[in-house]
């Protein structure tokens, strides 16, 4: 890839992504994010009394002071379906290549230096496992295993099937981050 990217996204909406900022310009104004922090990403239904209609993929990325920056992708009935998804996988693609995979990196060094790391304030991973916060709840290593869905992976144990949990990648800050440093621990774990 280039020094930046650029994105010219439904009714006259542009995205340009470079490795020191994001600038997204929705025609109200241009707002510029530098560093961006968190990313999110994710698709729902459009449904109008029980139908689905179409869907809405979403892009968020967070930057500081929490100022987030909301990128949709719409489709309605089908139409323009397959040119929208490649739009957003490519914008979720060049977020991941500039920022994030130094993100991923950066993380997984301080991990395997000892230290402990949190996401979102529900997760955190430290030397035993993923510790669920609010249920104080830990899913070892040695027993860990990843589903990946559409929308959500969960991670749960295999020997204590009621420690399992359900991370969207839309409601969960870097949840692609965590679940690149969980895939790469734990086949780290399998080949020791």
């Amino acid at each position: 890839m280039g020094d930046k990217a650029t994105f010219d996204l439904d009714f006259g909406k542009s995205l340009s992504i470079s490795s020191d900022q994001i600038l997204y310009d929705n025609k109200w104004g241009i707002y510029c994010l530098k560093p961006p922090l968190s990313f999110r990403y994710g698709i729902t239904a459009i449904e109008i009394y029980h139908f689905t209609i179409g869907f809405k993929y979403q892009i968020e990325i967070l930057g500081s002071p929490n100022r987030i920056i909301s990128i949709p992708f719409k489709t309605y009935f089908g139409l323009s379906s397959e040119k929208v998804f490649a739009l957003y996988k490519s914008v979720v693609d060049v977020l991941w290549h500039y920022h994030f995979d130094e993100v991923y990196v950066e993380l997984l060094d301080k991990f395997k230096k000892g230290q402990d790391i949190t996401f979102d304030k529900d997760y955190t991973l430290n030397q035993e496992g993923l510790l669920l916060n609010r249920r104080n709840l830990i899913v070892p290593f040695e027993d860990m295993r990843i589903k990946q869905n559409q929308e959500y992976f969960s991670v749960y144990s295999v020997k204590n099937h009621k420690t399992a949990v359900f991370i969207y990648y839309l409601k969960t800050w870097n949840a692609q981050v965590l679940l690149s440093i969980l895939c790469s621990l734990i086949e780290d774990n399998i080949k020791t």
